[in-house]
């Protein structure tokens, strides 16, 4: 990826490395996707906005350009998933990644991959469509328990309800060589050679209050009182040392 948009509390987007921005960032957004040279920001209002490369006419939006409430920015290709569980889809479609399948309906998620996209059912099935030459679009037997998808370069990432992860598609780098023991996973990311996972929290942390395995940083009284640690307790100016 060559621009990382990230958005705050006022909704408002930064974007760092190579980019190009033409459009107002300063406020109303709540989802950002990024592609290898494009981005996307969606709106409160249900709106997409898009910047960057449009070479292949990956910021083009179709209209209506309303009713969003997802989105997914591919390598020259971009999706948006509409709040009646259908899915939009524009940009460069050499290899079918914008023909989405029919019925274009009950989809919950989307991904965006080089190439080829993915779908999420509402049943927790999983819908591939697109490049399919390392086989990224071969969902593995059987397809259904999915909560969450991800699509890499050439590969695909499916994540279980029990909290395993199934990878399929090129695998040269050990992309889709999941760590043991595959179980306990959260949330996943496929990169273009590359993938990541977080794992749910094993044990309790005082001062933990959204399960991120992490002391939150407003609650420096409780860490200090439970770890050997003193920390200074203003938000704006945080700091811990060893006792």
């Amino acid at each position: 990826m060559y621009f990382a948009p990230t958005t705050f509390a006022d909704g408002s987007i930064i974007g760092w490395g190579s980019q190009v921005v033409g459009v107002d960032l300063s406020g109303g957004f709540v989802k950002v996707a990024a592609g290898n040279y494009h981005s996307l920001g969606l709106k409160q209002d249900g709106s997409i906005v898009a910047w960057g490369r449009n070479w292949d006419g990956q910021c083009n939006i179709p209209s209506p350009n309303s009713g969003f409430i997802a989105i997914a920015a591919g390598g020259v290709h971009s999706l948006g998933l509409k709040q009646n569980g259908s899915i939009v889809a524009w940009g460069r479609n050499w290899d079918g990644q914008c023909n989405i399948p029919s019925p274009n309906s009950g989809f919950i998620a989307i991904a965006a991959g080089g190439g080829h996209s993915l779908g999420l059912k509402q049943d927790g099935s999983i819908v591939a469509w697109g490049d399919n030459w390392y086989g990224q679009c071969n969902i593995p037997s059987p397809n259904s328990g999915f909560i969450a998808i991800s699509a890499g370069e050439y590969h695909s990432l499916g994540l279980k309800q029990d909290g395993s992860i199934v990878a399929w598609g090129w695998n040269n780098y050990g992309q889709c060589n999941i760590p043991s023991p595959n179980s306990g996973f959260i949330a996943i990311s496929a990169g273009g050679r590359h993938s990541l996972a977080i794992k749910v929290c094993q044990y309790k942390l005082t001062g933990d209050f959204n399960d991120d395995c992490r002391v939150d940083f407003y609650d420096f009284a409780s860490m200090a009182a439970n770890w050997l640690i003193d920390c200074n307790i203003d938000p704006n100016n945080p700091a811990c040392i060893p006792k």
